[in-house]
């Protein structure tokens, strides 16, 4: 993973993992269900307080890990790319 490159769930979950940190820890240190720290990991819930803590897990910037919100994209919309007019 390049720092200009962004980063993925995949990138959140090797980076936790790296340092021993499981989601069930992070859900019961911050008192969520894995469930929910599942989701906003994985891009499909927005929880500002979460992504910041997340984000501080890894020792990375919220508006880094969670590019994709914080630049004002919306839920998600990283995920879909728009098809090509090519003719």
């Amino acid at each position: 993973m390049h720092i200009n490159e962004p980063i993925t769930p995949i990138d959140i979950q090797y980076l936790l993992k790296k340092r021993g940190i499981t989601q069930k820890k992070l859900a019961d240190k911050y008192g969520k269900s894995p469930m929910t720290i599942s989701d906003v990991i994985n891009f499909r819930r927005v929880s500002k307080p979460l992504m910041k803590a997340i984000a501080q897990e890894i020792d990375m910037q919220p508006e880094v890990v969670f590019a994709w919100y914080y630049n004002g994209h919306g839920r998600r919309a990283h995920l879909y790319q728009q098809p090509s007019n090519a003719a």
